[in-house]
């Protein structure tokens, strides 16, 4: 029963790791069907902030009530903003691709050890092989289990040490599909609102405050997912690379 347990967990292992696969390899994050619709959304809506802000420096001009928002300070701004707005969506996915394509090269790297033979590179089948008996020069088979011990023990102790590394490495697993997707989801909502995050970078910093934080989150949260990839899949690879070597 337990080794049916064990041969179970292991073809979970193997699903998860097709899966994880699957989401690693991803890279359509500037065509997605969310991030094309939202992203226009976003930049229909930035682009009709222009109006707001040429109204508020108009104003701070004619009264001289604010250096900062002068015309002649702003305006070059806005001209800025206006190109970053409408490529953002082209400058933050060439960002993405290049994290993608360091990812994507670790990910090759060990795709055909980690999804075929990945209870082979952990030593995991060694585990669940008896190595009790050996021939003899007659045909017949000895034990050369140690004097005393019980076989069936040692069996479901074996097999219990299998199923604790197969739950440990599901679960690592599983994490790392959670972060992996994640990643997605969060890359596009970036690029999403990636419009607003140009046009707050560009503003004056009296305006930026209308925008609250986004502009300091937005960029550590992209730094964040785009080496949050690579990184991954470099100790991935490492890790296999460093078992498989052992062996």
């Amino acid at each position: 029963v337990v080794g049916l347990i064990v041969s179970f967990l292991g073809k979970i292992i193997s699903v998860l790791i097709y899966v994880l696969m699957g989401f690693l390899r991803y890279n359509g994050f500037a065509d997605a069907a969310p991030v094309v619709m939202g992203w226009v959304i976003v930049r229909d809506f930035v682009n009709m902030l222009f109006i707001v802000v040429l109204l508020i420096s108009a104003v701070a001009t004619f009264l001289n009530a604010d250096h900062d928002l002068h015309v002649k300070k702003v305006l070059p701004n806005l001209i800025a903003a206006a190109v970053l707005i409408n490529f953002s969506k082209m400058i933050i996915g060439l960002l993405v691709d290049a994290s993608q394509v360091v990812t994507l090269t670790f990910v090759n790297a060990f795709q055909a050890s980690g999804v075929g033979n990945f209870a082979q590179v952990l030593g995991l089948s060694d585990f669940t092989t008896l190595t009790n008996a050996a021939p003899t020069t007659n045909g017949n088979r000895v034990s050369t289990a140690p004097e005393g011990s019980n076989l069936i023990f040692d069996v479901l102790l074996t097999y219990m040490l299998a199923m604790g590394m197969l739950v440990i490495s599901i679960g690592v697993i599983l994490i790392m599909i959670l972060f992996t997707v994640g990643r997605i989801v969060g890359l596009w909502i970036l690029l999403i609102v990636s419009p607003a995050a140009m046009f707050a970078s560009c503003m004056p910093k009296k305006l930026q405050k209308m925008f609250g934080s986004l502009e300091h989150e937005f960029w550590d949260k992209l730094i964040g997912l785009c080496t949050g990839g690579p990184i991954m899949a470099f100790f991935l690879w490492l890790s296999f690379a460093t078992v498989r070597s052992a062996q």
